[in-house]
């Protein structure tokens, strides 16, 4: 099996290094638009290499899942297409965009050992999930400990078997790799010890999420801030607030370690700082604040931490402020614990973390090496981000950008790094593999001949000598020709495509027998011969920027192959549906059912499944209900529909929606919608149990209710 050669894999403690684009597999969820969208942006402005995105049709609903349908159908199938693909020994990092379960239910695990107390409760958040991977692989209690993560720096414990543990200085910082592994005391072992992953959600754009469009935002800003050593204030609030009081024995000693790095860092008494427009970073302690009413501002790149029990609790009506509301407002990152923590603070992140941080660590690095207990902790956020990084520059000698090559390649690099340094050595990568490492002065070599002919892509990545590893890279696209295959690609419309158009695509390729066009290794359509056409339905892309690539094959050799420069297309969404007029009268909060007798039913709400049952719907009964929604500003929205039996969603009579047979999985239909007042409309027919789950957000999404939907007084 191909999971057993996965976890034998042994990668020598010298050879390997990652923190960049080249060391993160990013999974996202092909079933939802929200999902591909944010993965497209993510990819375009860290620049991904196509070969490490994985699409999975998954549609087991973006709150919880058990264990085992999270190993089975996303954590093994991301793994084994690593693998399969030649890029699983220089993966550090997997990353999940939107609409994949935030929780793991480790309970049916844990069924044959001794009960865990309430503390330890069997749940896990997906990013710690995939971190403790082999310990999930295991089944064992061990991911529950309050000691788990031995990359964590800067903790003791106090006694054997104590929750508890001293706070103390930082440890000397250390860079993430994959292949390492750590020993009980946090040391880095020759052999043995345990390995991690890194990972992080990119976002939650469900329930008490974010929309797709604060989602993008702060990943841009995120990007945006890596090297710049931004100006600002790293605040530490110490109040009443026991979930203050947690952690901030530690300030002293961070804000002293931060002086030494040239970062300011402030304890304050309030809950959050006030009419601050600095704010780098944020640890803080309260169950409830609004953002905006502080008037501060979040700096790119940000990292702002707050505990409490709830705030990685993404599911609507959920008590005490989420992570997320750091995000809209342009944190680079944030976390919560999935489950109550019980104020455990080896749960949380020391404070710490901001020391790794400016330190030059990724925000993932700094996140692990900060706690000690990870399982429960969600963190929504850009992996990579890297604000306070030592970003080499380099430059390459041999080839140039654009180049048509042949036989051997010998590129000559060179690098410096801007706060001075030393350039410990350099990699290759080829269309996103690694395929050499050479030591600063020598020369990296490409033999073409091994490769087939058409485009290729160049990734020289510069890695800094000492413990952080920071990288910078130079990306070097060339043609190889060896054999004279010949392969092009374009498309109609070019450039950009809206939804509801259809994007064709036009492929040549002489001599070859079967040409194949792929979004990051993702089939989208096929055609027989040396030339034709495939069409698309913009709407199976997402929104946003997308790279379409395509390989032309001839026989079952590699060489015997070429593949066309690839594609780049923006998707962007139809005309948004204008608002209507209001009806006469006045509106007044609720939706209104029709039954199959005529009978008219007022709803407030549908938070409970069987709502329609409970209403009067009975099994293979006709309804149709309706409802006006007003939206504050012109952007896309969606809707999220479970459903038995049939149904039509409608909005301002555009019919979205228009399915006979549900199996009740979530559905995500977006709409774009102008500022102003809207009517949706659903009918259909009620299947098994008379089940129907609807929710509409952006940002997030909560059930329909009499908050946000009205009908008018008297109908």
């Amino acid at each position: 099996m191909l999971l057993a050669a996965i976890l034998a894999i042994v990668c020598p403690r010298q050879a390997c290094a990652g923190g960049g684009p080249e060391n993160v597999f990013v999974v996202v969820n092909a079933s939802s638009w929200a999902s591909l969208t944010v993965a497209n942006h993510f990819i375009q402005v860290r620049n991904i290499p196509a070969n490490n995105v994985l699409y999975l049709n998954w549609n087991g609903g973006f709150e919880s899942t058990d264990a085992e349908t999270f190993r089975r159908e996303i954590l093994i199938p991301a793994l084994e297409t690593a693998e399969k693909r030649g890029i699983y020994r220089q993966i550090d990092y997997i990353v999940y965009s939107s609409d994949f379960p935030y929780a793991i239910n480790l309970t049916k695990d844990f069924a044959d050992a001794p009960k865990l107390p309430a503390q330890a409760s069997p749940s896990a958040s997906i990013n710690s999930a995939t971190y403790l991977w082999n310990l999930l692989f295991l089944k064992t209690p061990l991911m529950m400990d309050f000691s788990i993560n031995h990359y964590m720096r800067g903790f003791v414990k106090q006694r054997e078997g104590h929750p508890k543990f001293d706070r103390r200085p930082p440890d000397p910082v250390h860079g993430f790799r994959s292949w390492y592994g750590w020993g009980n005391q946090g040391e880095l072992l020759e052999a043995g010890g345990q390995p991690y992953m890194l990972s992080t959600m990119l976002a939650v754009t469900s329930g008490r999420g974010n929309s797709v469009e604060e989602a993008v935002g702060y990943l841009k800003r995120s990007a945006g801030a890596d090297g710049t050593r931004p100006p600002g204030t790293i605040y530490f609030t110490s109040t009443s607030n026991i979930r203050s009081k947690e952690r901030e024995d530690e300030f002293p000693a961070v804000i002293a370690a931060l002086d030494k790095l040239g970062v300011r860092g402030q304890t304050i008494s309030t809950s959050m700082p006030q009419g601050a427009s600095d704010v780098a970073g944020l640890l803080s302690g309260a169950e409830d604040f609004s953002w905006a009413a502080t008037r501060s501002t979040i700096v790119p790149g940000a990292i702002c931490d707050n505990l409490t029990s709830f705030g990685g609790i993404m599911v609507e009506n959920s008590s005490q402020t989420p992570l997320t509301e750091f995000l809209r407002y342009g944190a680079a990152g944030s976390a919560g614990t999935v489950i109550e923590p019980y104020l455990i603070a080896n749960k949380f992140a020391s404070a710490n973390i901001f020391v790794y941080y400016a330190s030059g660590c990724t925000l993932a690095e700094s996140y692990y090496q900060a706690v000690w207990a990870p399982t429960q902790l969600l963190i929504v956020g850009d992996a990579l981000c890297r604000p306070w990084a030592n970003i080499p520059q380099v430059a390459v000698s041999g080839v140039e950008p654009g180049a048509t090559v042949s036989s051997t390649v010998e590129l000559k690099p060179q690098a410096r790094l801007p706060r001075g340094g030393e350039i410990g050595h350099f990699e290759l990568f080829v269309d996103g593999r690694r395929a050499g490492r050479v030591n600063p002065g020598e020369t990296l070599t490409w033999d073409t001949t091994t490769d087939h002919d058409g485009y290729h892509e160049l990734r020289v990545v510069a890695v800094e000598s000492g413990p952080i590893a920071s990288q910078g890279r130079a990306v070097i696209p060339v043609t190889v020709d060896n054999q004279g295959h010949r392969a092009t690609m374009t498309t109609q419309p070019s450039g950009k495509v809206r939804w509801g158009q259809t994007l064709t695509v036009d492929l040549k390729a002489p001599g070859m027998k079967q040409i194949y066009v792929l979004n990051n290794g993702r089939l989208l359509g096929q055609v027989t011969g040396e030339q034709g056409q495939v069409k698309l339905n913009p709407a199976v892309l997402g929104l946003g920027p997308v790279g379409l690539q395509a390989v032309a094959v001839s026989g079952t050799a590699y060489r015997d192959r070429v593949t066309p420069a690839p594609v780049e297309i923006t998707v962007e969404p139809p005309a948004p549906l204008p608002a209507v007029t209001p009806p006469r009268g006045e509106l007044v909060p609720g939706l209104l059912l029709r039954l199959a007798n005529n009978r008219i039913v007022p709803i407030q709400t549908t938070a409970d499944p069987g709502w329609l049952g409970v209403a009067g719907v009975g099994a293979n009964e006709p309804f149709i209900f309706q409802g006006y929604f007003d939206v504050d500003d012109t952007e896309v929205h969606q809707f999220q529909l479970w459903h038995n039996g049939s149904v039509k969603l409608q909005v301002d009579g555009k019919t979205l929606y228009n399915v006979n047979d549900g199996k009740y999985q979530p559905r995500y239909i977006p709409v774009n919608l102008a500022k102003g007042l809207h009517r949706l409309t659903v009918s259909g027919r009620s299947g098994v149990g008379s089940k129907l789950r609807i929710l509409f957000g952006g940002p997030g999404s909560v059930s329909l209710n009499g908050q946000r939907f009205r009908h008018p007084k008297g109908s």
